[in-house]
Parts: structure tokens; C-alpha cells; sequence
């Protein structure tokens, strides 16, 4: 894929999902973001090792979510 096709989708502190194309996105448009992870995971799956959860982030002040017992130890 070239950097003319790639696109970067971030949410604004109001909530707002937006996307920019990658060669046109600048720090200032980054510089009022927050944090946005999604997981998607069901019984069974390949990629799943161990059990996603939650914990207290004191940085984020907000629950962070993690996928696996290995991504929670680091």
C-alpha cells in the first residue's frame, strides 16, 4: 500500500471519530486526541492468548483494556 492510499482514523476529546489521509495529517491534528482501542475476540479464536480484562490506568485516569495476560506484564 502506498502512503497516498493509507488513511489514519483517530477521535478528536469531544468523542468524534475522524479520518485523514496519511500524507496530509500533521501533529496539530493529532495534539487534542484521545486514546481509541477497540477488541474484538470470541471463544475459540486463533490469535487469542489468555484473557482479556481491564485495569486502572492512573496515567489515563479511565480503565485500559488489554487482550492478553502477556500485553498486561509489559
Amino acid at each position: 500500500m502506498s502512503a497516498e492510499l493509507a488513511t489514519v482514523s483517530f477521535r478528536t476529546e469531544s468523542g468524534v471519530a475522524e479520518e485523514e489521509s496519511w500524507t496530509v495529517l500533521d501533529s496539530a491534528m493529532l495534539s487534542n486526541t484521545v486514546p481509541w482501542r477497540t477488541f474484538r475476540w470470541y471463544k475459540g479464536q486463533r490469535h487469542y492468548s489468555g484473557f482479556p480484562g481491564l485495569y486502572w490506568g492512573a496515567t489515563m485516569r479511565n480503565h485500559v483494556v488489554y487482550e492478553s495476560r502477556l500485553e498486561l506484564a509489559s
